[in-house]
């Protein structure tokens, strides 16, 4: 059992936070790399 689900936090809620935390990232990734290709 991990730290999380002892806290009572659902395993599904939290890789739904992951998922919303990866999808930023490789958004913040896509534009740095347009802002990248147009300087």
């Amino acid at each position: 059992m991990t730290a999380a689900e002892k806290a009572g936090i659902p395993a599904d809620e939290i890789n739904g936070e992951l998922e919303s935390v990866f999808e930023l990232i490789i958004e913040v990734n896509r534009r740095v790399a347009e802002r990248v290709d147009l300087a």
